[in-house]
């Protein structure tokens, strides 16, 4: 069975290139801190995950006001529109599509400001125009963005945070891939902005099926989150893994060899297929776009020999012509690519 969100769902021997998440596996650190954690579901976990919080702020230098944990990034995505009461969101599209979601289940109305094409830039000024237009409460971008992997500047975030002030709107920003670029992360403003930063566990550590992230916002964003977030939505496993995480440098080194090496490897060897346009990504992903066939005829292709790729016809300003892949370790890349090259007759156009 295929599904678009979420991955593939079907034989283990099919490689997934449709999810963004470190390919290394589950560390070994990580697994023994879960063992050594068994006990603990013997027990309530705690209620908002107070330990988790106390080891963030040490890390990031922030007071613990400022910080939320969350059963995954997406509980955090939803609780933000709910806790602010979003009625007027602009959303940076094409984007994850649950950004939008999280605003039309509490009743608001989603207002779309689409990136520039081909090479899907970001035009500040067109953004807070639009914004202004719209009467936006909030504005939600993703950086490095899913899918087209662009990331933005600090810089450009400030510049956007004194815009969005003058209109009084709050931005919701998603770093949930910025582990894997180069970019200076955007955490240290929240403090003195309308601003709330979102963090993912699960792509970094590379473990979807525990469901654990973090958000830093000004502290009356949080404030407002926690008084209507769930108690317990944490559970010990994920609260583990959290911790784990802060701590696991070994597999950090590990991921920035493995990626530093094959990103750019992947990229170049993509490009030469006549058939492909390739876009630049600060992320662990590639958006391509078909010069000739269709994503779901590719898709097929690729599915009748052991591989699943990711169509993007439903993101929001975006069509059948095209992809996006992962970037996974070098001798999956390596065959995938061989496949790749067989598409369409040897991947000549027409």
């Amino acid at each position: 069975m295929y599904n678009t969100h979420g991955g593939y769902r079907g034989e283990n021997s099919v490689v997934d290139y449709s999810i963004n998440i470190n390919p290394l596996g589950v560390s070994d650190a990580l697994k023994e801190r879960l063992l050594s954690s068994i006990d603990e579901l013997e027990k309530y976990p705690q209620i908002g995950a107070e330990e988790s919080v106390k080891l963030l702020s040490e890390q990031l230098g922030l007071n613990r006001e400022e910080i939320i944990v969350g059963n995954g990034a997406t509980e955090l995505i939803y609780l933000f529109s709910r806790a602010l009461g979003i009625k007027q969101a602009l959303v940076v599209e094409p984007t994850f599509t649950e950004y939008a979601k999280s605003v039309e289940i509490v009743g608001g109305k989603v207002h779309r400001h689409c990136l520039e094409k081909p090479y899907f830039k970001l035009d500040r000024e067109a953004l807070l125009k639009r914004a202004a237009e719209v009467s936006a409460e909030a504005v939600y971008i993703c950086s490095p963005n899913n899918p087209t992997g662009g990331a933005l500047e600090k810089r450009a975030v400030e510049d956007l945070l004194e815009g969005l002030e003058k209109l009084s709107a709050t931005l919701f920003l998603d770093e949930s891939f910025i582990e894997f670029s180069d970019r200076e992360s955007s955490i240290d403003m929240a403090r003195d902005h309308k601003l709330f930063v979102l963090r993912s566990v699960t792509k970094i550590y590379g473990v979807p099926g525990i469901r654990i992230g973090y958000g830093v916002g000004h502290r009356d964003i949080v404030e407002a989150m926690n008084k209507i977030k769930e108690p317990w939505s944490v559970n010990s496993m994920a609260i583990a893994t959290l911790e784990s995480y802060l701590e696991d440098e070994e597999y950090r080194e590990r991921t920035e060899s493995w990626y530093r090496g094959e990103k750019e490897r992947f990229m170049d060897s993509l490009s030469g297929l006549p058939y492909l346009e390739t876009y630049s990504s600060e992320a662990n992903f590639v958006l391509c776009k078909l010069k000739a066939g269709s994503s779901t005829e590719l898709q097929q292709h690729l599915g009748e020999r052991g591989f699943y790729i990711r169509t993007c016809s439903d993101f929001y300003g975006l069509d059948e012509s095209y992809i996006r892949l992962a970037v996974r370790r070098r001798k999956e890349n390596e065959e995938l690519l061989e496949n790749m090259k067989m598409y369409r007759g040897g991947g000549e156009l027409g």
